[in-house]
């Protein structure tokens, strides 16, 4: 079972998922690799403005919501339909008293929302994305070949935090870091601009936890040998994963045994 892991969400996201992983008897170090920001070109739109403008309104992840709060004050009080990529941002949606409808649990990302009977016939419909600056294209695409008429809403940037990564490497040698959870592909991409390539032999040696096949493809494009798709960015996709790691390790100990 993974002993050490690496968690590198935003700052303040991983406290949850630490507290799950002590309980199973996994150690964690924290090294955000994103850093989030409102986007003051947000302001294009004024949230009544798009919530009477909506016939549906989509939040992309946790950060969607947050960032998005007097849209969700408006929306709380209109027949405006929500819906949500995973899990994580359901509830977050929840603890403002937004009932959002979510992808099925066993593909937490686009492609499940895409498959939602909700979102198959949306021909002259009027579709809002929360979402950050930039990311896929793919949920609107679709959603405009399926005859909608889509805007996005960005009211987060993405940065790179600042931190001594060469230290930082050091630290996760002597932690004894095996397992490495990303849950976006731009905290992926973060990671390796900013990690020398000697250490980076050594942490593309390390089982790698990813949240979809996007970034599983990123992860083996870059080298890495070990990663396992969680098929979600949530706390329960990342545990099952964990999971999934122990079942691997246990069944290689198990052939070992029986040679």
């Amino acid at each position: 079972m993974p002993k050490s892991l690496l968690l590198t969400r935003p700052k303040g996201r991983n406290h949850s998922l630490q507290q799950q992983l002590a309980s199973m008897g996994v150690r964690t170090s924290v090294a955000p690799m994103l850093e989030i920001q409102a986007n003051p070109d947000s302001r294009q739109y004024t949230p009544a403005q798009l919530a009477n403008w909506a016939d549906k309104i989509i939040f992309i992840s946790t950060n969607a919501v947050e960032f998005a709060k007097d849209l969700l004050q408006i929306i709380g009080r209109t027949q405006v339909q929500c819906l949500a990529v995973g899990l994580a941002t359901q509830a977050k949606l929840s603890e403002y008293g937004i009932l959002a409808e979510t992808a099925p649990e066993h593909l937490q990302q686009t492609e499940g929302l895409l498959d939602l009977s909700s979102l198959q016939d949306v021909a002259e419909q009027r579709i809002v994305i929360v979402r950050g600056n930039g990311g896929r294209e793919t949920l609107a695409q679709e959603l405009q070949q399926r005859g909608a008429e889509v805007r996005y809403w960005q009211v987060y940037q993405r940065g790179v935090p600042e931190c001594d990564i060469n230290s930082l490497c050091q630290h996760w040698r002597q932690q004894q870091i095996d397992t490495i959870v990303i849950t976006s592909g731009e905290a992926l991409q973060n990671l390796r601009s900013q990690v020398q390539n000697n250490d980076w032999q050594w942490l593309a040696q390390l089982h790698f936890i990813v949240p979809s096949e996007r970034v599983m493809d990123m992860a083996q494009g870059m080298g890495i040998q070990s990663v396992v798709n969680a098929q979600g960015a949530n706390d329960k996709a990342v545990i099952e994963a964990v999971k999934q790691l122990k079942g691997e390790w246990d069944e290689r100990q198990q052939n070992r045994g029986q040679q």
